[in-house]
């Protein structure tokens, strides 16, 4: 009867959960064992003679602690099959359950079967419900036996055989179910703070991820991104990790190990071929995840890399690829210092700086390519110095105030003249950009050719002010130039003329 109401308002119960034992005590511990009592007690009066109230109390106790117990054992048997060799600790806690009942149990004088009542919540509260049920059963067996022995403090109560019995089993299950409810307060408040833990944890996984997303959107360069993800991004997900970016021929990968990485081991790993035998170059190359559960899969894969994992005691990795438009610009590598399958928490957010990676080394590599054409354009500009004059010595450095775009409109240039003359310029057009650089270009080469024809210095800048009005973005470009045959040091030639247009 209790089993059929239990499987009709449960199923099968989880005795870590207080409503699932509120209904096993209503359905199995009480209902079932009240149908046993009433129809025993029914027959013992109606066939021996007996008293029905007398009779019922026992019934129903014994029947309901066996419930209680040996049910409940039967019930936990899948959760207690690890009380064995592997299980040294429950199976000690339920051996110092019986010796404790047997210490209880045996004297009659002295009262000492509470003793076991402490051992019992320990034991359930370090191992669980499944240990605390297998402990329950043992002591309540125990005490039974040595009781019915004559042994205990109930045996001065022999001569009343139902009161021994009912206030016995009353007092057991008193003790078992106030040690359950003990252990599931304990596991609950347990599982509350783990909760806890675990949403601390997530928020400061999202408040983290959202402090790379931001650095990483200002980030402008490939090194930059790539020392962001080491020192923020991949200490967020892994112990440990490399990121490699695929260089512009794409033959080799260049990777930055994260905080932490043995320096030896990041050096000997720092240009690879991108045809290398890693985990990091097989999911570029292949544009899929790779991954190792354990450390015998690395070593099978590769075994002549292993020491480096050894040092790093990487247990189990994962290897991403970053691609944007079918095409694989970089990787990342997380290593984790425990083996088993990839959190999946873990793996969400590695998936989420994949996207953030891909996306700003799309955008980096744009910006690089226009930085290098930017470049090349500025240095291609730059005049080609003579390498002899008559009577000069010439060096130029030229160093832009906008590192940034490395592109404007400062210029120079240095050219010889007729009878024995050299022609000096320093020019400068307003702005940083391509727009100055292209003005610049043309007033550089309009300078040559009005130099060829002019008288001087002023008689150039005058005639060069004219041809300006003509380039529309060179709004205002101050210049000097200087017209002047080799002389000692100590003489002075005549300032260069200076004009302005804005």
């Amino acid at each position: 009867m209790g089993a059929a109401l239990l499987g009709r308002f449960v199923g099968w119960p989880d005795f870590g959960r207080p409503r699932d034992l509120g209904r096993f005590l209503v359905c199995a511990v009480a209902a079932g064992p009240l149908c046993g009592a009433l129809i025993g007690s029914a027959t013992i009066t109606v066939v021996l003679h007996g008293a029905f109230i007398p009779a019922f109390g026992p019934y129903w106790a014994g029947d309901g602690l066996a419930v209680l117990t040996v049910g409940s054992a039967l019930l936990c048997a899948p959760a207690a099959r690890s009380l064995g060799a592997a299980a040294a600790g429950p199976l000690l806690a339920v051996l110092a359950t019986g010796l404790c009942t047997v210490v209880g149990f045996w004297p009659n004088q002295v009262p000492l079967a509470y003793l076991v009542l402490p051992v019992l919540g320990c034991a359930g509260v370090r191992y669980g419900v499944a240990t605390l049920i297998s402990a329950g059963l043992v002591m309540t067996l125990t005490a039974n036996v040595l009781t019915a022995a004559g042994h205990g403090p109930w045996a001065a109560l022999a001569h009343s055989p139902r009161v021994e019995a009912a206030s016995l089993q009353l007092f057991l299950a008193v003790g078992l179910l106030g040690a359950w409810a003990m252990v599931i307060g304990t596991q609950e408040r347990a599982e509350a703070q783990a909760r806890l833990r675990e949403e601390s944890a997530a928020r400061h996984r999202i408040e983290s991820l959202q402090r790379v997303t931001a650095l990483i959107a200002t980030a402008a360069t490939t090194e930059a991104i790539a020392a962001i993800l080491a020192t923020e991004g991949i200490p967020l997900i892994a112990e440990h990790g490399v990121i490699g970016v695929v260089s512009i021929d794409g033959h080799q990968v260049r990777t930055w190990p994260s905080v932490g990485f043995p320096r030896d081991i990041a050096r000997q790993f720092e240009l690879l071929p991108l045809a290398a035998h890693t985990q990091l170059t097989i999911a570029i190359r292949t544009g899929r995840t790779v991954v190792f559960e354990s450390l015998d899969q690395i070593g099978a894969q590769f075994p002549d890399t292993m020491p480096s994992y050894r040092v790093t005691d990487t247990r189990s990795a994962l290897a991403l690829p970053v691609q944007t438009g079918g095409i694989t610009l970089a990787g990342l590598v997380f290593g984790f210092r425990t083996e088993g399958p990839i959190d999946p928490q873990s793996r969400a957010l590695a998936d989420i700086l994949v996207e953030l990676t891909a996306q700003a080394l799309d955008r980096a590599r744009l910006y690089e390519r226009e930085h290098r054409a930017a470049h090349e354009l500025q240095r291609a500009l730059m005049p080609t110095l003579p390498s002899t004059l008559p009577g000069v010595a010439i060096d130029a450095s030229y160093r832009p105030a906008d590192i940034t775009h490395d592109v404007g409109g400062d210029w120079y240039d240095v050219f010889a003249l007729p009878r024995g003359r050299v022609g000096v310029a320093i020019g400068d057009v307003v702005g940083h950009d391509l727009r100055a650089a292209a003005s610049m270009g043309k007033l550089q080469a309009l300078l040559r050719m009005i130099v060829a024809t002019g008288t001087g210095p002023a008689d150039v800048l005058s005639r060069l002010d004219d041809a300006a009005l003509q380039i529309t973005t060179a709004s205002a470009a101050p210049s000097a130039t200087a017209s002047t045959t080799p002389q000692p040091v100590t003489s002075a030639t005549p300032a260069p003329a200076i004009r302005h247009r804005c």
